[in-house]
């Protein structure tokens, strides 16, 4: 990933997407340049975790302005680990109230311009696909539940009935996410399907990473395609929330799409 100037917060890109720069705009959002306090500091951008609502809404403006879009134009959801996907077009948009969230959505596509549709994580996987062919584009949240379920095949699923997306060409960027040091089970054997067990260490880590490249590519995605940080968000405390260091009690970073 790139880390360009900074403009109101600093953000992260994928080099792959950029290559679209023209057609959609994206960005991985650290936890810095926000308002909120301990334990949530200070770019929490997720509702109903303990954080001050009032500093929720403001960091969600901040990061709106960084994207030079009104907040009005934002969407996101309470994530549940489900594999639902919703679809983000005119008379959603007519109905949605800005600054409110919809319920057991954990992934979005569109074709709507100047709509963001953002993703909250801390440890879970937050992922972009974009379709150059139709000028769609999806975003999800994918923790290890939602892997379990595989929420990105039934992401691309739902892209190739509304839009006519062919995965092979089709760009992906994984946000930084709980690395193959850190995702550790109490007995991933048996709390995990059959498909997750060659990812599976002698110290019961799960390499989320490689699963996750693997299923996007059993779906037709092209490994050249995808875009995966490597960075894991346990480790690197002093850029992203995570779940499991804070055991529990801590924010969540925003990762956001848009078509242009």
């Amino acid at each position: 990933m790139i880390l360009p100037a900074q403009k109101k917060l600093p953000f992260y890109q994928f080099r792959l997407l950029e290559n679209f720069a023209g057609e959609i705009d994206h960005a991985v959002f650290t936890r810095h340049g926000g308002v909120s306090d301990e334990p949530y500091n200070s770019l929490n951008v997720r509702f109903t975790i303990g954080d001050d609502e009032a500093h929720v809404k403001k960091n969600r403006e901040l990061l709106c302005e960084t994207m030079g879009i009104s907040v009005d134009q934002l969407v996101s959801a309470n994530q549940t680990h489900s594999d639902y996907v919703q679809i983000i077009d005119s008379d959603f948009m007519a109905s949605h109230k800005p600054q409110t969230e919809l319920s057991d959505i954990d992934a979005f596509i569109s074709q709507m311009k100047n709509v963001v549709c953002m993703i909250q994580v801390a440890d879970c996987q937050a992922q972009i696909f974009y379709d150059p062919e139709h000028a769609a584009f999806g975003i999800i949240h994918a923790g290890w539940k939602g892997l379990v379920k595989d929420i990105g095949g039934a992401t691309l699923k739902k892209m190739s009935a509304t839009f006519g997306t062919d995965s092979a060409k089709v760009f992906v960027g994984i946000a930084p996410s709980l690395g193959p040091c850190c995702a550790q089970f109490s007995d991933p054997m048996n709390e995990l399907p059959k498909n997750f067990h060659k990812f599976i260490d002698e110290n019961k880590r799960v390499n989320l990473w490689k699963f996750s490249r693997e299923q996007l590519q059993s779906h037709g995605i092209k490994s050249e395609n995808i875009e995966l940080t490597e960075q894991c968000t346990q480790c690197q405390g002093d850029d992203f929330f995570s779940y499991r260091r804070d055991k529990g009690i801590t924010g969540r970073f925003g990762v956001v799409a848009y078509l242009k």
